[in-house]
């Protein structure tokens, strides 16, 4: 498999998540997922920024920072933050607005996982690509 590793660092701003969905837009056209897989990518990306810059916390240098590279035929993206992870709780009832993401991450990737240790979260998020 190709090699192919890209990296951007984002003010930890709610503006971010447009940026961080365009580059995770581009880098599934350019590794060669379908529109679906991309769409997936791009609304998981722009949740796990929003839920970084919300809940998380920017680094020494204010930002954070969100990669996407091939790894098992999948493409990886990995959203940074330096906050404290805490589960989000379930919404009170069906009717809440917000507190959705982690679920749309989970129901349309094909794997998520959330790393943290004190003073740094990553969300890592893969897509297959199509064979």
């Amino acid at each position: 498999m190709r090699r192919f590793e890209r990296e951007i660092w984002l003010r930890a701003d709610p503006r971010s998540a447009s940026v961080a969905r365009s580059f995770a837009g581009e880098a599934a056209e350019e590794v060669g997922c379908d529109r679906s897989g991309t769409d997936a990518v791009r609304l998981s990306i722009t949740e796990a920024v929003a839920n970084a810059v919300e809940h998380g916390a920017p680094c020494e240098n204010g930002l954070i920072s969100v990669s996407a590279y091939l790894e098992a035929d999948c493409l990886t993206t990995e959203i940074r933050d330096c906050g404290n992870f805490n589960a989000a709780r379930r919404p009170a009832n069906g009717l809440e607005e917000r507190g959705r993401g982690l679920q749309l991450m989970f129901a349309v990737m094909d794997h998520v996982e959330i790393d943290a240790v004190p003073g740094r979260t990553v969300v890592r998020l893969a897509k297959r690509l199509p064979s």
